[in-house]
């Protein structure tokens, strides 16, 4: 074998070993590796009370990214607070994802609006005053909760509009009833339907009462 055969044969192995290590190195056929991921959860509670949007969207994000949450109440709910990963109370926060996947819980509560409030209303015997003037829509589900102090026995009741109109004093259609002696009580109810109701309160002719003093009646609802 020639010497010049012989050097084009060690150059050629050379070339190849060179090429065979640099592909080695660079490993070109393997898929790049996926930047790590971390999950945001987020959860509702009660459910159906609101809800939260992300910003960026997604749920899956690399390490550090800042993650904006917003919570938004459902009809009837406020916003109370965050807990899990975050913490705080007002409708928008940020969290990073920095190292782990986060879980975070947003709580809402039903809005307690006051409807209607009264005082020092006196009350003759077989008369009787309404808690809104106007009556109130609501929404089937909806509590209601009515708080009041007087010096006598009362009677109260929840009307929807058209029993309401139908209202006498000696021959009620209620859809709720009581009897009260003293100086204040409290009592709530659900309604049952979509409709507008009143509350009535009564001092009808079974107190040997001339009159009443209702100091005070709020009527609010959830």
């Amino acid at each position: 074998m020639g010497k010049n055969k012989l050097a084009a044969i060690i150059v050629g192995c050379t070339i190849v070993i060179i090429v065979v290590i640099a592909l080695i190195i660079s490993h070109p056929w393997r898929p790049p590796i996926s930047p790590l991921l971390y999950s945001l959860s987020v959860d509702v509670s009660p459910s159906g009370a609101g809800s939260v949007s992300l910003a960026p969207s997604g749920g899956t994000y690399g390490p550090g990214v800042q993650v904006t949450l917003t919570a938004s109440p459902a009809r009837g709910y406020h916003f109370v607070s965050w807990s899990g990963d975050i913490s705080g109370t007002n409708l928008t926060t940020t969290i990073a994802m920095d190292d782990s996947n986060k879980n975070v819980i947003a709580t809402f509560e039903r809005f307690e609006q006051r409807l209607s409030r009264v005082s020092n209303v006196i009350l003759s015997n077989g008369s009787y005053t309404t808690l809104p003037s106007n009556g109130i829509y609501l929404q089937a589900g909806q509590l209601v909760t009515l708080s009041w102090s007087a010096d006598g026995h009362l009677d109260i009741y929840l009307f929807t509009e058209t029993q309401f109109d139908n209202f006498k004093p000696y021959l009620i259609p209620s859809i709720y009833e009581n009897h009260f002696s003293g100086k204040g009580a409290t009592f709530s109810t659900y309604v049952t339907n979509n409709d507008t109701y009143y509350v009535v309160i009564a001092h009808l002719p079974l107190s040997s009462q001339s009159t009443i003093k209702l100091y005070q009646a709020t009527l609010t609802s959830q």
